[in-house]
């Protein structure tokens, strides 16, 4: 009876079908692993080949295992963490990033070809905040991905999501090189930054790094844990869409070489033109110092005697005033030289400052993954460094409020003008609502007097204008 019993409860697990449908699942899963790990020990059939091919094997185990009462929870508590920070760059990002890209085309003195850079970086941190942080947002929240976790959407996910990145650090690097050319070729700077070039410099940009990018959205590789596996997807363990297959051989060449394009070669650059870049213009600054001390000297010792009284040697040879007025141009001169330094060090400073507020909230992801074995390490680690990297998309906007004056004002200017709107709008509402209320109450509204003789500027401009007389109203 106890046999009986046992038997037909086994077959109606077996016949129920998400049992019967894991179970078929597991056995395909695990003996494609085993079938990866003898493929590459049939490759390499040494001592390096059995360790690469027993890596191989624990590696697809750890990244397709999945506990068997759902998630981990201490990794269900964390993802709250990855809520709070995706909340805080939505909102700071999509408003931060909407007043810079508002400010440069409301405002011409900010229309200048370095602040064209600037401002496709903020083009690039809103759609970032805006279009890609909310879906992160919602698989964290979800716990799954909203379309479905085996969608062509996580592929498409992913792919935003590297590509966001990936052109911040192409027009990082443009931004570096801009700064490098007008430091140390400032007499060629507009002709090498004129319109036409600058429109193909942006195209460029925008370009290069989804280019590169798009056989990771399209690729596939057999030595995953299935058959035609994409290289992208939704990974449950971390509630985010990023790389799911990670192969050692096939892609693994091209992986390697967008790895030093977008992150190792960007940082080279970067530190060495900054570095150039600080030395030259502290050079010149020290340079423009002397200049200027020795200039002050040479009209002294020129103009005046030892006694204080004006040589009349000089006077003889030059005419009134030229010793003066030589004085002069050479101080506007220097003081010339100076606010252009000045204007250099600030620009500077301000690319420094968004190049690593990048390189913070980036490099940890970077870091991890170029870590051997980094797939076996706790998820939390990798959801911090994704968290971490969320950041940046909110960073730009408060670095441009605390270093750049005329962006600083112009955000004020833009949120006084929004919040007067709004008032307005909710002032004319209440007004027409109680017209309204006194039309359905049998009550003829009061008419407005019409005044003839006041213009309606005096009422837009009534800080400006004073009158003494009170209008003429009919």
């Amino acid at each position: 009876m106890t046999q009986l019993s046992a038997s037909h409860l086994f077959v109606a697990i077996l016949n129920r079908r998400k049992y019967y449908l894991a179970f078929k699942r597991c056995k395909r899963l695990f003996t494609e692993i085993f079938l990866t790990a003898e493929m590459e020990l049939t490759v390499n059939p040494t001592i390096d080949g059995i360790i690469a091919a027993t890596d191989s094997l624990e590696s697809n185990l750890v990244t397709n295992a999945t506990p068997v009462n759902g998630p981990n929870p201490e990794i269900v508590s964390f993802r709250y963490f990855g809520i709070v920070v995706a909340v805080y760059a939505i909102v700071v990002g999509s408003i931060g990033n909407l007043l810079t890209i508002l400010a440069f085309f409301s405002n011409r003195k900010l229309r200048t070809t370095f602040n064209v850079f600037v401002v496709n970086l903020s083009v690039v941190d809103f759609l970032t905040a805006s279009a890609m942080l909310p879906f992160n947002l919602a698989g964290y929240v979800q716990m799954q991905w909203p379309f479905g976790n085996s969608s062509f959407t996580t592929r498409l996910q992913a792919f935003f999501y590297f590509c966001c990145g990936y052109t911040s650090v192409v027009f990082l690097v443009a931004i570096t090189i801009n700064r490098f050319i007008g430091v140390f070729q400032p007499t060629r700077y507009e002709e090498l930054f004129k319109q036409e070039r600058l429109v193909l410099t942006m195209v460029v940009c925008w370009t290069f790094a989804p280019i590169c990018l798009l056989p990771f959205l399209v690729g596939t590789d057999s030595s995953c844990s299935s058959p035609g596996q994409a290289l992208t997807g939704y990974h449950a363990g971390q509630f985010l869409c990023t790389f799911v297959c990670l192969p050692k051989i096939g892609w693994y060449p091209y992986m390697q070489f967008t790895r030093v394009v977008f992150q190792f070669l960007p940082l080279g650059v970067m530190i060495l033109a900054y570095g150039s870049i600080f030395y030259k213009l502290r050079n010149k600054a020290e340079q423009l110092i002397r200049t200027r001390t020795m200039s002050l000297q040479s009209t002294q010792s020129t103009s005046l005697s030892v006694n204080g009284e004006l040589n009349p040697a000089l006077i003889k040879k030059d005419k009134p005033g030229s010793v003066k007025m030589r004085a002069m141009m050479q101080r506007r001169a220097s003081n010339t030289d100076m606010k252009r330094n000045k204007e250099n060090k600030r620009m500077l400073l301000i690319s420094v400052a968004i190049c690593v507020g990048f390189m913070v909230t980036f490099l940890p992801s970077v870091i991890i993954n170029l870590i051997p074995g980094s797939g076996k390490f706790d998820p939390r680690l990798h959801m911090m460094a994704s968290n971490l990297s969320w950041f940046n998309s909110s960073i730009n906007p408060v670095i441009y409020v605390i270093l750049n004056r005329r962006f600083r004002k112009e955000y004020i200017r833009l949120i006084k003008m929004g919040f007067g709107r709004v008032k307005g709008s909710f002032v004319h509402e209440s007004t027409s609502a109680v017209h309204q209320r006194q039309v359905s109450n049998g009550k003829s509204p009061k008419k407005e007097k019409s005044c003839s003789n006041y213009s309606s500027s005096v009422a837009v401009n009534e800080n400006l204008m004073i009158q003494d007389k009170e209008p003429t109203c009919v």
